[in-house]
C-alpha cells in the first residue's frame, strides 16, 4: 500500500489482513526532521523508533499495535508498505479456492481448516527464531 503527501500519520493499529505470523516492511519517504517527528511506535512493547526518510522496517504488523507520530507542519512524509495477506495464503490452502467454493466443493477440507484456525497461529509462532536458537553453540 502507498501513503501519500503531504504528512502521513497513523493512528495505533494491527493489520488484521496480514497474515498473523508474517512480515511487513515500512518504508518512510519524504523531507522531515527524524528527531522532530515521524517516529515508529511498537504500543504492545513500549517503544519509540527514530524513522528517519529511507528507512525500513520489517514488523509483524499483524500482532504488534503500531504507529507514527506526526510530523511538523512544514514537513512532508509518505510512506510505502509491502506486506503478506492472510486471504492468499488461505486461498492456497484451500486448493485455489476461497472458503465459500470450498464449502460447497470439498466439505470435509473446509471443516478441517476451520478447525485448523483455532492452532494455526501457534504454527506460525513456532517459525521465529527463539533467543537458544540465536546464541552460538560450540562449532
Amino acid at each position: 500500500t502507498k501513503s501519500y503527501l503531504p504528512r502521513v500519520c497513523t493512528v495505533p493499529h494491527q493489520d488484521c489482513n496480514n497474515l498473523a505470523f508474517g512480515w511487513c516492511v515500512v518504508i518512510a519517504l519524504g523531507d522531515f526532521d527524524p528527531e522532530e517527528g515521524g517516529h515508529f511506535v511498537l504500543h504492545d512493547l513500549g517503544i519509540v523508533i527514530e524513522f528517519p526518510p529511507g528507512a525500513c522496517l520489517l514488523i509483524p504488523s499483524a500482532c504488534l499495535w503500531h504507529s507514527n507520530i506526526p510530523i511538523r507542519k512544514n514537513d512532508t512524509r509518505a510512506s510505502i508498505t509491502f506486506y503478506a495477506a492472510g486471504n492468499l495464503f488461505r486461498f492456497i490452502d484451500n486448493e485455489f479456492q476461497n472458503e465459500p467454493d470450498l464449502a460447497k466443493m470439498n466439505a470435509d477440507l473446509y471443516q478441517q481448516r476451520q478447525e485448523e484456525k483455532d492452532t494455526h497461529w501457534r504454527k506460525g509462532l513456532e517459525l521465529y527464531s527463539k533467543i537458544n536458537d540465536l546464541i552460538l553453540q560450540d562449532l
